[in-house]
């Protein structure tokens, strides 16, 4: 009960300590929150835009159809490290001249480092939770910060592109490049076979003992040496080499033909004047109840002081 009566004693006296003080008390926390009011009244106003984006691996209908699911976690993370790159900020930068904008001294040593830090802090990427990729820019325009975060859109969707294409490309390339080279080995072995087998029909024996035969025995009235007859299993093996090249080949044909795989758009950004800083409501809010506390924490200290010297007189 000891306890609780002093508590009740020391609260009653800082109570009173406060009481005393309140017309200081008062003034400070007004004049901080209209001095913040008034400073919040001068700084320039900031505008945020933001769209809303899911990766996608195809745009092709059957695709689509066959797996609607979008925002994979590893095309999510792919597309985030597109967004962050180096290029495309560079060729936001450029596009919208941010240089100028951000009054930067190109001729500080450490003026691109600046710049992207700048870049950084206006400009944001982010994965939620459901996999799909946020991008949002602030800055002093409404229009400015749309355009910056449209762009950017349009901008990963060409790094997306050219990377398909060379991919695609290059698959293309390797599939028909192995084809012809089977192509060339199968002219190389048919040679061999005619100028082993010079008769009348030798332009049917790959036909009669390949094509049409398949994988029956051979016809040893017909090919009837050991040369021949090796020549002609390597013709086979050679052909089914060829017709899995060739469906290769047609495979990645198809998939140089797809459409170019674009993120699928659920909003795209659009200039908002409705400003996102500097908040009135926050900023006079933190004023207040921070000058209150400041100047209360003063006063008592030095109050404390006063007795501890007091105290020693």
């Amino acid at each position: 009960m000891e306890i609780f009566a002093e508590e009740q004693k020391d609260t009653i006296s800082f109570l009173k300590f406060l009481y005393s003080k309140r017309r200081t008390i008062i003034l400070t926390v007004a004049l901080s929150t209209i001095a913040v009011g008034v400073l919040t009244f001068f700084i320039p106003k900031r505008y945020n835009s933001f769209a809303t984006v899911f990766p996608t691996e195809s745009n092709k209908v059957l695709d689509i159809l066959r797996d609607p699911k979008f925002g994979h976690d590893r095309h999510a993370d792919h597309l985030l490290q597109m967004l962050e790159s180096e290029r495309l900020r560079d060729s936001i930068i450029s596009r919208y001249n941010l240089i100028d904008y951000y009054e930067i001294d190109t001729a500080k040593a450490d003026w691109q480092q600046t710049m992207s830090q700048k870049f950084v802090k206006d400009v944001n990427v982010r994965r939620t939770k459901y996999m799909s990729v946020v991008i949002s820019a602030t800055t002093k325009e409404p229009k400015l910060s749309a355009g910056i975060v449209n762009s950017m859109i349009d901008l990963v969707n060409d790094f997306r592109a050219q990377i398909f294409y060379a991919n695609r490309k290059s698959a293309l390339d390797a599939a028909r490049k192995a084809y012809e080279e089977q192509a060339a080995i199968m002219e190389s072995l048919r040679r061999q076979i005619y100028a082993t087998k010079d008769t009348a029909k030798a332009q049917n024996i790959l036909y009669n003992q390949v094509e049409l035969s398949k994988e029956r025995p051979l016809d040893v009235n017909f090919v009837n040496s050991p040369g021949l007859e090796k020549l002609i299993y390597d013709y086979r093996f050679a052909l089914s080499r060829s017709e899995e090249l060739k469906a290769a080949y047609n495979i990645a044909q198809e998939e140089f033909n797809k459409p170019m795989p674009t993120v699928f758009e659920v909003d795209r950004a659009k200039p908002s004047y409705k400003k996102a800083s500097p908040s009135y409501t926050v900023n006079l809010a933190i004023a207040f109840f921070g000058s209150f506390v400041l100047v209360v924490i003063i006063l008592f200290l030095a109050h404390k002081i006063r007795e501890i010297k007091a105290s020693f007189n």
